[in-house]
């Protein structure tokens, strides 16, 4: 052995500075020895300082040089303490580097963070991967000035992973005591932010505003602020709610509000159990409240819906007794479609302003009952017209000339 080395060979002394330990110095009493600053400082080529709790069967050599600790052990490498400081372990790097970095092989996890209610036997804690913890600390903690607090990367897995069993804490939570986001998702080729679940009445993704704000707002720059999908019958692929509101708001400077579009089926629906299904309203004069178009063409066969034989701009059907398909009411202007006056309805047509449907039947309506006021077109053309409310009323044929 040379003269500037030094081993232990024992057996261990219990007078030789502290009990059953190879090197140490005397201090039994637990009080700092005032000689030495540092218990030990040492420097090698390959490993500082080097040490394990059991015999390895391979070399007892670090994996790789340049390292300052090296611990091996059958539960813990190396345990770091803290007693005043809120530390155990400190790594220092100044040099743009990592103070600490966690590497594993096998899929194994690099770094645990954890929070326990006790640490009397913390080996009996994390004998394995904990997959939830007692305590009411914190697990892991990033912090930064102006860089990232806490970063995950992975090349085929998620970035970071967060998980939850409390049925009122969030996986991931996010705060921002400034006035950006508390979270935010970005992607250079897919979604910006995901959310998904599998329980019935619940959202993939859910907003919730304390204030007066939106509970959730979509923006874009050449694509839809918000959109929806789902191929479920039934179902819409955006649904509004409001128990004492609006339950979906659409607003446009320039353009419409609200716009609906199908290929086969009803661009918009209305509906509503005691009042109008749906409801216009304008403050433009030469408008009306609600207006129809139909810019198709009789006769013209259109791709996938067939013959077009007529095209109605306005449509109204009721299908109750002594329901009205279409009702016009004014009090100083006009109630279907015109302008001016205070007329019940104003028709203009570029063949003819109005046409009654001739009826399959020859002469007057003889069943049924029938209000004054009505027309009827039978099938010869002859016009009536009632003149007494009745079962089924009285009608009088109008008297027609030629042109």
């Amino acid at each position: 052995m040379h003269q500037d080395q030094f081993t232990a060979t024992g057996p261990a002394n219990t007078g030789s500075g502290f009990p059953r330990a190879a090197f140490s110095n005397n201090n039994q009493s637990n009080q700092a020895p005032q000689d030495f600053e540092h218990g030990v400082n040492v420097q090698g080529k390959v490993c500082g300082v080097y040490g394990e709790s059991v015999t390895r069967s391979e070399g007892r050599e670090p994996p790789v040089d340049g390292v300052g600790v090296q611990g091996v052990g059958e539960v813990f490498g190396v345990i770091g303490e803290g007693g005043r400081g809120i530390a155990g372990v400190l790594g220092i790097h100044n040099r743009n580097g990592v103070g600490v970095a966690g590497t594993v092989m096998r899929g194994a996890t690099g770094v645990i963070g954890a929070s326990f209610d006790s640490l009397t036997r913390p080996h009996s804690n994390i004998l394995e991967l904990p997959s939830s913890a007692d305590g009411v600390g914190i697990g892991v903690w990033g912090a930064s000035g102006s860089g990232d607090g806490v970063r995950g990367t992975s090349s085929s897995g998620d970035g970071v992973a967060g998980q939850s069993d409390a049925s009122d804490k969030s996986g991931v939570f996010g705060l921002n005591n400034g006035a950006g986001p508390g979270v935010t998702g970005a992607s250079e080729s897919g979604d910006g932010v995901a959310g998904v679940t599998s329980v019935d009445n619940k959202s993939g993704v859910f907003g919730f505003n304390k204030g007066a704000g939106p509970g959730v707002t979509g923006a874009s720059v050449e694509g839809d602020g918000v959109f929806g999908v789902t191929n479920l019958l039934g179902k819409s692929g955006v649904a509004g709610l409001n128990d004492s509101g609006t339950g979906v708001f659409g607003h446009s400077k320039v353009a419409t509000g609200v716009h609906g579009d199908s290929v086969t089926g009803v661009g918009a629906v209305g509906s509503s159990q005691t009042n109008s299904g749906v409801r216009g309203q304008t403050l433009a004069t030469g408008k009306s409240g609600v207006f129809g178009e139909n810019t198709g063409k009789p006769n013209q066969t259109v791709a996938g819906l067939g013959l077009s034989t007529e095209v109605f701009g306005v449509t109204g059907r009721a299908n109750a007794a002594g329901g009205v398909g279409v009702s016009g009411q004014s009090a100083n202007g006009t109630g279907v479609s015109g302008k001016g006056g205070t007329y019940g309805a104003r028709l203009e047509g570029g063949r003819a302003p109005l046409r009654l449907v001739p009826s399959d039947i020859e002469g007057p309506p003889r069943s049924g009952r029938h209000q004054t006021g009505e027309f009827f077109v039978d099938a010869q053309g002859s016009l009536f017209y009632c003149s007494e409310n009745g079962t089924p009323g009285k009608w009088k044929r109008v008297q027609l000339v030629d042109a």
